[in-house]
């Protein structure tokens, strides 16, 4: 299965619908207050947002708001907080019909535009920023035929083969690095096609197959094996690049990148029941849970019942755990923590909340969804 559909299972469609008192309040209340007059934090570090068909910019204290322009989140960070990028706008029949966005659009945060990537006529989905802000990981498609051996004979067929590619954010050239190359058939495929591939923090590309999980050089060499174990969902590396936070197999792990140990986190996810762990965002972007200095990472977990969406944040090693809020419907974005580890962004609906981390308050914030609090 293509990483866009497991994404597409992982994820919530987009946060367009307003519903009122979908959220329950924790004890220590939200303040579910009309308008947007902003958090009353003091944190470092900006929040960008999508409202209606734009992108805004604003501070963690609901002052200086500006409009970047028209666009669609999900939104991605430069590991500098200088520069971020989202899509340019595109309606859920788009979703539905498998089209991806025209556009990646990459600005500054004074609403400059330096750059548009395009997506459609280059074929491409992005995957991740590489953390020198030059350039990004991708896939680009190309129709492939594949053999499948038959008890009354031989059938041949076309598939998409996905192949990892960077793109310069300068000048767009689609660099395709190797990684899949000559398949003939449906075996291959399955064996040797990568599943979801990002950035480790040194710039390496980290990537999953059917028969294990790699990492190997920003060009796509140098190429070894971490474990053997397939289909992993990559959804981020801790800081210091020791430690993955990974989706395997319907349980939420760390994979630690020195030996190849799995720690469980959370084993109350099931895909084929529909418990679902909301990290990443369709189609690609992700938002890995991991605090600043990775000593906490915060999850969205689907209760016992099913019809209930908790977020969490705990150590490492699954202790410590505490629940900062219970959302009753399945329109939520993945936490984004501010620079200092203190507070964490999410939106439930189109409804953005502030939290401390050590849930002692949560807040209403401002209209919109997808929101994402800059590094620096």
């Amino acid at each position: 299965m293509r990483k866009q559909l497991i994404l597409f299972v992982l994820v919530p469609v987009f946060l367009t619908t307003v519903l009122n008192g979908c959220i329950n309040e924790p004890e220590n209340g939200i303040d579910g207050s009309s308008g947007n007059g902003g958090s009353g934090f003091t944190s470092p570090g900006k929040i960008a947002f999508q409202t209606g068909g734009s992108i805004h910019l604003i501070n963690p204290d609901g002052t200086n708001e500006i409009r970047l322009g028209e666009g669609q989140g999900p939104i991605l960070w430069s590991k500098d907080g200088k520069r971020l990028c989202y899509y340019s706008y595109y309606s859920s029949l788009d979703l539905i019909n498998g089209e991806l966005p025209n556009e990646l659009i990459i600005a500054n945060t004074n609403g400059k535009e330096i750059s548009r990537i395009p997506l459609s006529d280059l074929n491409l989905s992005i995957l991740d920023w590489h953390p020198d802000g030059n350039k990004f990981l991708c896939e680009v498609s190309h129709n492939a035929t594949y053999v499948w051996q038959r008890d009354n004979g031989v059938s041949t067929g076309v598939f998409k083969q996905y192949v990892l590619c960077s793109v310069d954010i300068h000048s767009n050239d689609v660099t395709e690095l190797g990684l899949v190359n000559n398949l003939s058939s449906v075996s291959q495929f399955f064996k040797y096609s990568y599943s979801d591939a990002i950035y480790s923090p040194d710039g390496k590309i980290t990537y999953s197959k059917g028969d294990g999980l790699y990492i190997c050089d920003s060009n796509g060499k140098n190429s070894h094996r971490l474990i053997n174990i397939g289909g992993i969902i990559l959804l981020g590396w801790s800081s210091d690049g020791s430690l993955l936070l990974s989706f395997i197999g319907g349980k939420l792990y760390i994979i630690d990148r020195n030996n190849g140990n799995k720690i469980l986190l959370d084993d109350r996810v099931d895909l084929s029941a529909g418990y679902d762990v909301y990290f990443s965002e369709w189609p690609h972007f992700r938002s890995s849970g991991w605090s600043p200095d990775s000593k906490k990472i915060a999850y969205w977990s689907v209760d016992h019942e099913g019809d209930k969406y908790n977020l969490y944040i705990s150590n490492p090693d699954g202790t410590g755990k505490i629940k900062i809020t219970t959302a009753e419907t399945d329109e939520i974005s993945s936490p984004s923590w501010s620079p200092d580890g203190k507070r964490i962004v999410y939106s439930v609906e189109d409804s953005i909340y502030i939290a401390n981390a050590d849930d002692s308050n949560i807040k209403y914030f401002h209209t919109g969804s997808y929101p994402k609090w800059s590094p620096k």
